[in-house]
């Protein structure tokens, strides 16, 4: 019984949808370098409502050549473009080359973009606004609905689990005016468990646990 319920665990978390639609995120799943050459693939085809593509934009190494993976503007202010860019972790990384220098500011921006991930896309607009609020000052879209998000960003943020986050800032080798450097983007290499698997996984070892429980019951009162 405990070996039938064990399996029946394991293709219940094997079943769980594998693909990856245009609403879920892909995962740079390399090892990032100080500096990559970022190609910028394009923004999520999402309007915001004023204007502005929203939600995972797609991106991809080329030095060498990675597979597809998202990434999060957190840069109202610039135009997204490829670029050469340095790679700073943000649990525990020197935020020293990054425009904003703030850990705090960063982590509240990348526990709203691991919202993208279940939010539906008429949210997006609202949440990237709030993205935006932060880390770059401006306010766009629905005011009601981004203070929303902002109060949870406030109130979730510093509790965020930033382990896997990266932020990728664009790199300046020449010197040129930083209005022509292109947008900063936040990137991850681990995704945030769904709550369904959480449950799965959870109902499946109380199940063994009971099992076995009661397999010891019954070899004391033989």
């Amino acid at each position: 019984m405990k070996r039938l319920l064990t399996g029946m665990l394991v293709v219940g978390l094997l079943a769980q949808p594998g693909s990856v639609d245009a609403q879920q995120p892909y995962f740079y799943s390399g090892i990032p370098d100080a500096q990559e050459y970022l190609d910028f693939l394009g923004g999520s085809g999402v309007n915001g409502g004023y204007g502005v593509q929203v939600g995972p934009y797609a991106g991809r190494f080329t030095t060498p050549a990675t597979p597809m993976f998202s990434i999060y503007c957190v840069d109202y202010t610039h135009y997204a473009r490829d670029q050469w860019v340095n790679v700073t972790a943000l649990n525990g990384g020197d935020l020293a080359n990054t425009r904003l220098e703030d850990y705090g500011d960063y982590q509240q921006a990348a526990y709203l973009a691991s919202l993208f991930d279940t939010a539906p896309t008429s949210s997006w607009g609202s949440i990237h606004a709030a993205i935006w609020q932060i880390t770059s000052g401006v306010s766009v879209g629905n005011a009601a609905q981004r203070d929303y998000y902002l109060g949870l960003a406030a109130a979730n943020g510093s509790s965020f689990s930033t382990q896997g986050w990266y932020v990728l800032s664009p790199s300046n080798p020449y010197n040129v005016a930083d209005s022509q450097l292109g947008q900063e983007f936040l990137m991850r290499t681990v995704s945030v468990p769904e709550p369904a698997t959480f449950l799965l996984l959870a109902s499946g070892l109380l199940c063994l646990a009971a099992v076995s429980r009661k397999r010891l019951l019954k070899a004391g009162d033989a």
